[in-house]
């Protein structure tokens, strides 16, 4: 049985969503499970916060495109990577300040110690 997964047309660009608030369509991954795979789309939530920062949800892949458009919004300072599928890529670059993430993940290797 073959199975169709739809995509939101254009994806890994910002699309205005409110004031302060894009979202990102992003690729279709597959995620395993036993027995193969199954796909589903993706899509990221970026919110400017009122002091100029962003605050990211489910980061998706990143595009040389997709960093500039993010750039020109303002420095991505929170990170909220809701399971292990979401893109590692994505915070290479400016190092957030936060950064949540569910699991284990790579980031962690330099995220600062948690104080007490």
């Amino acid at each position: 049985m073959s199975e169709s997964v739809q995509l939101y047309e254009p994806i890994n660009t910002l699309k205005p969503v409110a004031d302060n608030i894009w979202i990102v369509d992003g690729p279709i991954v597959r995620m395993d499970v036993p027995g193969g795979s199954i796909p589903f789309p993706t899509r990221m939530t970026i919110v400017r916060l009122a002091n100029g920062d962003l605050w990211v949800h489910s980061p998706t892949a990143l595009t040389n495109t997709l960093q500039a458009e993010v750039d020109e919004l303002g420095p991505v300072r929170h990170l909220v990577s809701p399971n292990r599928i979401h893109y590692g890529q994505f915070h290479s670059g400016a190092p957030p300040t936060r950064r949540p993430f569910a699991g284990r993940h790579p980031v962690w290797q330099n995220a600062p110690p948690k104080s007490a």
